[in-house]
Protein backbone atom coordinates (compact mmCIF):
# COMPACT_ATOMS: atom_id res chain seq x y z
CA UNK A 1 0.00 0.00 0.00
CA UNK A 2 1.36 3.40 -0.93
CA UNK A 3 1.93 6.26 1.52
CA UNK A 4 -1.30 8.07 2.35
CA UNK A 5 -1.84 11.83 2.55
CA UNK A 6 -4.09 13.16 5.34
CA UNK A 7 -7.74 12.75 4.39
CA UNK A 8 -10.34 15.50 4.58
CA UNK A 9 -12.03 13.58 7.35
CA UNK A 10 -8.87 13.32 9.44
CA UNK A 11 -7.70 16.91 9.30
CA UNK A 12 -10.55 18.58 11.26
CA UNK A 13 -10.28 16.02 14.05
CA UNK A 14 -6.49 16.28 14.19
CA UNK A 15 -6.63 20.08 14.10
CA UNK A 16 -9.10 20.14 17.01
CA UNK A 17 -6.92 17.79 19.08
CA UNK A 18 -3.82 19.86 18.41
CA UNK A 19 -5.64 23.10 19.27
CA UNK A 20 -6.70 21.65 22.62
CA UNK A 21 -3.15 20.44 23.35
CA UNK A 22 -1.55 23.74 22.32
CA UNK A 23 -3.95 25.92 24.29
CA UNK A 24 -3.61 23.73 27.37
CA UNK A 25 0.20 23.82 27.13
CA UNK A 26 0.53 27.55 26.45
CA UNK A 27 -2.50 29.30 27.98
CA UNK A 28 -0.74 29.97 31.28
CA UNK A 29 1.71 32.27 29.46
CA UNK A 30 -0.89 34.44 27.73
CA UNK A 31 -1.06 37.00 30.52
CA UNK A 32 2.60 36.86 31.51
CA UNK A 33 4.56 39.90 30.22
CA UNK A 34 7.87 38.85 31.81
CA UNK A 35 8.16 35.20 30.81
CA UNK A 36 11.42 35.99 29.03
CA UNK A 37 13.61 39.07 28.86
CA UNK A 38 14.27 38.47 25.16
CA UNK A 39 10.58 38.79 24.33
CA UNK A 40 10.31 42.08 26.21
CA UNK A 41 13.17 43.56 24.23
CA UNK A 42 11.90 42.27 20.90
CA UNK A 43 8.50 43.81 21.59
CA UNK A 44 10.19 47.09 22.52
CA UNK A 45 12.04 47.11 19.21
CA UNK A 46 8.82 46.30 17.34
CA UNK A 47 7.05 49.18 19.10
CA UNK A 48 9.88 51.64 18.36
CA UNK A 49 9.73 50.69 14.68
CA UNK A 50 6.24 52.21 14.61
CA UNK A 51 7.87 55.45 15.81
CA UNK A 52 10.45 55.55 13.04
CA UNK A 53 13.39 53.86 14.76
CA UNK A 54 15.48 51.48 12.65
CA UNK A 55 16.90 48.24 14.11
CA UNK A 56 20.71 48.00 14.09
CA UNK A 57 20.93 51.78 13.65
CA UNK A 58 18.80 53.47 16.32
CA UNK A 59 18.45 50.40 18.56
CA UNK A 60 20.87 47.46 18.59
CA UNK A 61 20.45 43.70 18.69
CA UNK A 62 21.96 40.70 16.93
CA UNK A 63 18.70 39.15 15.73
CA UNK A 64 17.69 39.45 12.05
CA UNK A 65 15.18 42.03 10.87
CA UNK A 66 12.50 39.42 10.19
CA UNK A 67 12.03 38.71 13.90
CA UNK A 68 11.50 42.40 14.66
CA UNK A 69 8.96 42.67 11.86
CA UNK A 70 6.91 39.91 13.52
CA UNK A 71 7.01 41.76 16.84
CA UNK A 72 6.19 45.02 15.10
CA UNK A 73 3.05 43.35 13.77
CA UNK A 74 2.05 42.46 17.34
CA UNK A 75 3.02 45.90 18.65
CA UNK A 76 0.59 47.47 16.19
CA UNK A 77 -2.29 46.21 18.33
CA UNK A 78 -1.47 48.82 20.98
CA UNK A 79 -2.37 47.91 24.56
CA UNK A 80 -2.99 44.27 23.60
CA UNK A 81 0.51 43.82 22.17
CA UNK A 82 1.60 41.22 24.75
CA UNK A 83 -1.46 39.06 24.14
CA UNK A 84 -1.07 39.54 20.39
CA UNK A 85 2.49 38.16 20.62
CA UNK A 86 1.26 35.08 22.45
CA UNK A 87 -1.51 34.48 19.92
CA UNK A 88 0.90 34.85 17.00
CA UNK A 89 3.16 32.27 18.64
CA UNK A 90 0.19 29.96 19.23
CA UNK A 91 -0.84 30.21 15.58
CA UNK A 92 2.73 29.47 14.46
CA UNK A 93 3.02 26.45 16.77
CA UNK A 94 -0.30 25.04 15.55
CA UNK A 95 0.63 25.54 11.89
CA UNK A 96 3.98 23.83 12.46
CA UNK A 97 2.34 20.91 14.26
CA UNK A 98 -0.18 20.45 11.44
CA UNK A 99 2.64 20.43 8.89
CA UNK A 100 4.50 17.82 10.97
CA UNK A 101 1.36 15.70 11.01
CA UNK A 102 0.94 16.07 7.25
CA UNK A 103 4.55 15.10 6.54
CA UNK A 104 4.50 12.11 8.88
CA UNK A 105 1.06 10.97 7.72
CA UNK A 106 2.25 10.48 4.15
CA UNK A 107 4.41 7.57 5.26
CA UNK A 108 2.86 6.48 8.56
CA UNK A 109 -0.39 5.85 10.37
CA UNK A 110 -2.53 8.64 11.83
CA UNK A 111 -1.69 7.80 15.44
CA UNK A 112 2.06 7.98 14.93
CA UNK A 113 1.77 11.19 12.92
CA UNK A 114 -0.44 12.77 15.57
CA UNK A 115 2.00 11.70 18.27
CA UNK A 116 4.85 13.49 16.52
CA UNK A 117 2.81 16.68 16.12
CA UNK A 118 1.63 16.62 19.74
CA UNK A 119 5.11 15.98 21.10
CA UNK A 120 6.43 18.97 19.15
CA UNK A 121 3.90 21.20 20.94
CA UNK A 122 4.59 19.75 24.38
CA UNK A 123 8.37 19.63 24.15
CA UNK A 124 8.57 23.31 23.22
CA UNK A 125 7.71 24.05 26.85
CA UNK A 126 10.75 22.07 28.01
CA UNK A 127 13.02 23.89 25.53
CA UNK A 128 12.07 27.42 26.66
CA UNK A 129 9.70 27.74 23.74
CA UNK A 130 6.50 28.23 25.76
CA UNK A 131 6.58 31.96 25.04
CA UNK A 132 7.40 33.90 21.89
CA UNK A 133 10.99 32.87 21.29
CA UNK A 134 12.36 33.12 17.75
CA UNK A 135 12.40 29.34 17.00
CA UNK A 136 8.62 29.24 17.49
CA UNK A 137 8.42 31.17 14.22
CA UNK A 138 11.45 29.94 12.28
CA UNK A 139 10.46 26.29 12.90
CA UNK A 140 7.34 26.94 10.85
CA UNK A 141 9.36 28.19 7.90
CA UNK A 142 11.79 25.27 8.14
CA UNK A 143 9.09 22.59 8.29
CA UNK A 144 7.28 24.25 5.40
CA UNK A 145 10.49 24.61 3.38
CA UNK A 146 9.28 23.20 0.07
CA UNK A 147 11.52 25.84 -1.52
CA UNK A 148 14.89 27.04 -0.27
CA UNK A 149 13.58 30.61 -0.19
CA UNK A 150 11.60 29.59 2.91
CA UNK A 151 14.89 28.59 4.52
CA UNK A 152 16.03 32.13 3.72
CA UNK A 153 12.97 33.55 5.47
CA UNK A 154 13.76 31.40 8.51
CA UNK A 155 17.31 32.78 8.43
CA UNK A 156 15.91 36.28 8.73
CA UNK A 157 14.09 35.21 11.90
CA UNK A 158 17.09 33.51 13.50
CA UNK A 159 20.47 32.66 11.99
CA UNK A 160 20.81 29.41 13.96
CA UNK A 161 18.67 27.63 11.35
CA UNK A 162 21.70 27.78 9.05
CA UNK A 163 22.63 24.24 10.13
CA UNK A 164 19.17 22.93 9.22
CA UNK A 165 19.28 24.79 5.92
CA UNK A 166 22.59 23.15 5.02
CA UNK A 167 21.08 19.76 5.89
CA UNK A 168 18.07 20.38 3.63
CA UNK A 169 20.31 21.60 0.84
CA UNK A 170 22.50 18.50 1.05
CA UNK A 171 19.38 16.32 1.07
CA UNK A 172 18.14 18.02 -2.10
CA UNK A 173 21.51 17.41 -3.76
CA UNK A 174 21.45 13.71 -2.83
CA UNK A 175 17.87 13.23 -4.05
CA UNK A 176 18.62 15.06 -7.29
CA UNK A 177 21.74 12.93 -7.83
CA UNK A 178 19.73 9.76 -7.23
CA UNK A 179 17.21 10.98 -9.83
CA UNK A 180 20.00 10.84 -12.42
CA UNK A 181 20.72 14.57 -12.74
CA UNK A 182 24.44 15.30 -13.05
CA UNK A 183 26.98 17.84 -14.17
CA UNK A 184 26.07 21.36 -15.19
CA UNK A 185 22.36 20.78 -14.66
CA UNK A 186 22.89 19.72 -11.04
CA UNK A 187 25.27 22.65 -10.50
CA UNK A 188 22.60 24.99 -11.80
CA UNK A 189 20.06 23.59 -9.37
CA UNK A 190 22.51 23.97 -6.48
CA UNK A 191 23.23 27.59 -7.34
CA UNK A 192 19.49 28.29 -7.57
CA UNK A 193 18.87 26.76 -4.14
CA UNK A 194 21.72 28.71 -2.57
CA UNK A 195 20.46 31.90 -4.20
CA UNK A 196 16.93 31.28 -2.92
CA UNK A 197 18.19 30.71 0.61
CA UNK A 198 20.28 33.90 0.56
CA UNK A 199 17.67 36.07 -1.17
CA UNK A 200 15.82 37.40 1.92
CA UNK A 201 19.11 38.32 3.62
CA UNK A 202 20.34 39.97 0.43
CA UNK A 203 17.13 42.01 0.18
CA UNK A 204 17.45 43.17 3.80
CA UNK A 205 21.09 44.11 3.24
CA UNK A 206 20.15 45.94 0.05
CA UNK A 207 17.55 48.05 1.88
CA UNK A 208 20.05 49.03 4.56
CA UNK A 209 22.69 49.77 1.93
CA UNK A 210 20.25 52.00 0.07
CA UNK A 211 19.82 54.01 3.27
CA UNK A 212 23.60 54.24 3.89
CA UNK A 213 23.56 51.78 6.81
CA UNK A 214 25.38 48.80 5.28
CA UNK A 215 28.05 48.91 7.99
CA UNK A 216 25.47 48.85 10.78
CA UNK A 217 23.76 45.85 9.20
CA UNK A 218 27.02 43.88 8.83
CA UNK A 219 28.16 44.60 12.39
CA UNK A 220 24.83 43.68 13.99
CA UNK A 221 24.06 40.61 11.90
CA UNK A 222 27.47 39.04 11.36
CA UNK A 223 30.48 40.53 13.15
CA UNK A 224 28.82 40.79 16.56
CA UNK A 225 27.36 37.27 16.24
CA UNK A 226 30.73 35.75 15.43
CA UNK A 227 32.45 37.71 18.18
CA UNK A 228 30.13 36.94 21.09
CA UNK A 229 31.21 34.66 23.92
CA UNK A 230 28.93 32.07 25.49
CA UNK A 231 28.69 31.76 29.26
CA UNK A 232 28.25 27.97 29.12
CA UNK A 233 30.20 25.49 27.06
CA UNK A 234 28.91 23.39 24.19
CA UNK A 235 29.17 20.24 26.32
CA UNK A 236 26.90 21.72 28.97
CA UNK A 237 24.29 22.77 26.42
CA UNK A 238 24.38 19.36 24.77
CA UNK A 239 23.89 17.65 28.13
CA UNK A 240 20.84 19.80 28.91
CA UNK A 241 19.25 19.07 25.53
CA UNK A 242 19.97 15.33 25.89
CA UNK A 243 18.27 15.24 29.29
CA UNK A 244 15.20 17.02 27.91
CA UNK A 245 14.93 14.63 24.95
CA UNK A 246 15.63 11.49 27.03
CA UNK A 247 11.91 10.60 27.49
CA UNK A 248 11.48 10.52 23.72
CA UNK A 249 14.34 8.04 23.40
CA UNK A 250 12.56 5.81 25.92
CA UNK A 251 9.48 5.85 23.67
CA UNK A 252 11.64 4.84 20.72
CA UNK A 253 13.09 1.89 22.63
CA UNK A 254 9.63 0.71 23.69
CA UNK A 255 8.19 1.04 20.21
CA UNK A 256 9.22 -2.42 18.98
CA UNK A 257 7.23 -3.99 21.81
CA UNK A 258 4.11 -2.00 20.96
CA UNK A 259 3.97 -3.10 17.32
CA UNK A 260 5.33 -6.63 17.63
CA UNK A 261 3.55 -8.95 15.28
CA UNK A 262 2.90 -6.34 12.62
CA UNK A 263 2.52 -2.64 12.03
CA UNK A 264 -0.74 -1.81 13.80
CA UNK A 265 -0.75 1.79 12.64
CA UNK A 266 0.05 1.36 8.95
CA UNK A 267 -2.76 0.55 6.59
CA UNK A 268 -6.51 0.55 6.20
CA UNK A 269 -7.23 -3.03 5.10
CA UNK A 270 -8.75 -5.17 7.82
CA UNK A 271 -8.88 -4.75 11.57
CA UNK A 272 -5.95 -4.94 13.96
CA UNK A 273 -6.37 -8.68 14.67
CA UNK A 274 -6.72 -9.45 10.98
CA UNK A 275 -3.52 -7.59 10.13
CA UNK A 276 -1.57 -9.41 12.86
CA UNK A 277 -2.85 -12.81 11.71
CA UNK A 278 -2.18 -12.05 8.05
CA UNK A 279 1.34 -10.89 8.82
CA UNK A 280 2.16 -13.99 10.85
CA UNK A 281 0.68 -16.28 8.19
CA UNK A 282 2.73 -14.54 5.50
CA UNK A 283 5.96 -15.01 7.47
CA UNK A 284 5.19 -18.69 8.15
CA UNK A 285 4.52 -19.36 4.47
CA UNK A 286 7.71 -17.52 3.51
CA UNK A 287 9.86 -19.67 5.80
CA UNK A 288 8.15 -22.88 4.59
CA UNK A 289 8.65 -21.90 0.95
CA UNK A 290 12.35 -21.29 1.46
CA UNK A 291 12.84 -24.66 3.13
CA UNK A 292 11.19 -26.35 0.13
CA UNK A 293 13.16 -24.35 -2.42
CA UNK A 294 10.22 -22.28 -3.62
CA UNK A 295 11.71 -18.88 -2.93
CA UNK A 296 11.08 -17.60 -6.43
CA UNK A 297 7.31 -17.84 -5.96
CA UNK A 298 7.12 -15.83 -2.71
CA UNK A 299 4.83 -12.83 -3.17
CA UNK A 300 5.67 -9.41 -1.82
CA UNK A 301 3.38 -8.51 1.09
CA UNK A 302 2.97 -4.95 -0.17
CA UNK A 303 2.68 -5.00 -3.93
CA UNK A 304 2.14 -8.70 -4.71
CA UNK A 305 5.17 -9.05 -6.98
CA UNK A 306 7.12 -12.31 -6.82
CA UNK A 307 10.76 -13.16 -7.30
CA UNK A 308 13.49 -14.48 -5.05
CA UNK A 309 16.00 -12.00 -6.39
CA UNK A 310 13.89 -9.08 -5.17
CA UNK A 311 13.78 -10.18 -1.54
CA UNK A 312 16.35 -10.26 1.22
CA UNK A 313 17.08 -13.53 3.02
CA UNK A 314 18.09 -13.65 6.68
CA UNK A 315 18.58 -16.76 8.81
CA UNK A 316 16.75 -19.07 6.42
CA UNK A 317 13.65 -16.89 6.24
CA UNK A 318 12.46 -14.31 3.77
CA UNK A 319 11.85 -10.75 4.83
CA UNK A 320 9.07 -9.86 2.43
CA UNK A 321 7.22 -6.71 1.49
CA UNK A 322 8.86 -3.54 2.65
CA UNK A 323 12.40 -4.89 2.31
CA UNK A 324 11.87 -5.62 -1.41
CA UNK A 325 13.91 -3.47 -3.74
CA UNK A 326 10.93 -2.58 -5.87
CA UNK A 327 8.94 -1.63 -2.76
CA UNK A 328 11.74 0.60 -1.56
CA UNK A 329 11.79 2.31 -4.94
CA UNK A 330 8.03 2.78 -4.70
CA UNK A 331 8.50 4.65 -1.44
CA UNK A 332 7.25 2.09 1.07
CA UNK A 333 8.55 2.19 4.63
CA UNK A 334 9.70 -0.55 6.97
CA UNK A 335 7.30 -2.07 9.46
CA UNK A 336 7.28 -0.27 12.79
CA UNK A 337 8.20 3.18 11.49
CA UNK A 338 5.12 5.17 12.48
CA UNK A 339 6.44 6.57 15.75
CA UNK A 340 10.10 6.69 14.84
CA UNK A 341 9.65 8.65 11.62
CA UNK A 342 7.51 11.18 13.45
CA UNK A 343 10.00 11.62 16.29
CA UNK A 344 12.88 12.13 13.88
CA UNK A 345 11.25 15.35 12.72
CA UNK A 346 11.63 16.58 16.29
CA UNK A 347 15.19 15.30 16.71
CA UNK A 348 16.46 16.94 13.53
CA UNK A 349 15.16 20.31 14.65
CA UNK A 350 16.46 19.92 18.22
CA UNK A 351 19.89 18.64 17.18
CA UNK A 352 20.47 21.74 15.07
CA UNK A 353 20.16 23.99 18.10
CA UNK A 354 22.66 24.48 20.92
CA UNK A 355 19.87 26.28 22.77
CA UNK A 356 16.51 27.66 21.71
CA UNK A 357 17.06 30.63 23.99
CA UNK A 358 20.40 31.57 22.43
Amino acid sequence: MSPVAPSKRELPVVALILVVIAVAARARTFGNPVIGFDEQFYLLVGDRMWHGMLPFVDIFDRKPIGLFLIYALAAGSGSKAILACKLLALASVLATALLIFGLARRANGPVGALAGAALYILWLDFMEGEGVQAPVFDNLAMVAAAAMVLVGIALQIKYSVLVEGIYLGCLLIVLTWQAGIRGARLAGYVMTWIGGALLPTALAFGLYTANAHAGDFVIANFLSVLGQERAGGAAEGTAVIASILAPLFVLLLKHKTWVRGGNLLHGRRGGTGERIAADRTRRWRSRRSVRHGAGAAIPCSRCGRSGQRNHRFSGGSVVTGTNSRHCRRAGYQRHGRSFRASFRLIYRAAAARVSMAA
